[in-house]
């Protein structure tokens, strides 16, 4: 299944985030994506200066949850603590730019694996558009764990898939990307 997250606003001085689960399915699949699981999630979030954790069942297609704190003082939600969940994540919003950008230092080398991992997973599926993921390339490329790494490398080898006019747009913009490791 994929599981994706989107704030949705506050309640009682709560951050309210939206669940959803659907069938993860590559773009132009047939299969039904409305199929639904009972999934155990392993949330952890940093909200002001303190990280919780908690667990929950993903029972339907959407439910939504209450995180302690402001929605402006939330600076990371991972859906998949430890990466022992056997599903993907998309994260909408600010909510993976964050994630990367302030709770990675923070996340073990497994959760940012899986995070990779989803990124691409969520461009297969249609959950997450192309130039954003791109985007978020350029910092897992300097991760300090080297399959994180590859697998930022491997998702950016683009040539057999870029139409013959974007090659210098995209050669640039790989370029631009790795010149930091260099």
């Amino acid at each position: 299944p994929l599981v994706s997250a989107e704030l949705s606003g506050n309640s009682n001085d709560c951050s309210m985030v939206r669940l959803s689960q659907k069938r993860y399915l590559p773009v132009g699949s047939t299969g039904d994506t409305r199929r639904q699981w009972r999934i155990p999630l392993r949330l952890r979030y940093q909200n002001g200066g303190s990280q919780t954790q908690f667990g929950l069942r993903l029972d339907n297609p959407q439910e939504t949850v209450l995180l302690k704190g402001q929605p402006a003082d939330l600076q990371w939600l991972l859906l998949n603590q430890g990466a022992a969940g056997y599903f993907v994540t998309a994260y909408t919003g600010g909510l993976l730019n964050n994630l990367l950008q302030t709770g990675a230092r923070k996340l073990s080398g497994a959760e940012r694996m899986g995070i990779a991992h989803s990124i691409s997973a969520a461009v297969g599926s249609g959950d997450l558009p192309l130039g954003e993921a791109l985007s978020l390339q350029s910092r897992l490329l300097l991760d300090p764990e080297r399959r994180v790494v590859e697998m930022a490398a491997g998702f950016m080898d683009l040539r057999e898939k870029v139409p013959p006019e974007f090659q210098s747009n995209y050669r640039r913009f790989v370029q631009k990307s790795v010149n930091p490791l260099i």
